[in-house]
């Protein structure tokens, strides 16, 4: 049997779903931990959420920078503390050709699990 294609132009890690253009898909903490080097964290919280805690290499998000400074290529996943404000920016991403994928759950769920964080200053 075939494999399906895969509708995004982003190489996705072979753990992760498929996304279609102009969508996005909620994946889990394992599921990041699981593509980590393989694609790129966007932390979507405040300065002060941040503060408490981050994954490891994730990235600010910055809307107006943003799209000039990040290569399409790379799958991106949002996080913020619980997976909804996140969601917010993996569409605006996804409507401006990124393959984005949204942390069911948040960084709640990603510490729930135990997964590595570190404390930004």
């Amino acid at each position: 049997m075939a494999k399906p294609k895969r509708s995004s132009s982003s190489p996705v890690p072979p753990n992760l779903p498929p996304v279609a253009p102009n969508r996005v898909v909620s994946i889990t903490a394992e599921d990041l931990l699981q593509a980590s080097g393989k694609v790129k964290v966007v932390d979507c919280r405040s300065r002060s959420e941040r503060r408490l805690s981050a994954i490891v290499d994730a990235i600010t998000y910055n809307p107006p920078r943003f799209e000039v400074e990040n290569p399409r290529k790379i799958p991106i996943v949002c996080v913020s503390w619980f997976g909804r404000r996140s969601l917010v920016a993996a569409y605006r991403l996804a409507k401006q050709g990124f393959t984005v994928y949204n942390l069911q759950g948040g960084m709640f769920a990603w510490q729930k699990q135990g997964y590595p964080t570190v404390k930004n200053t």
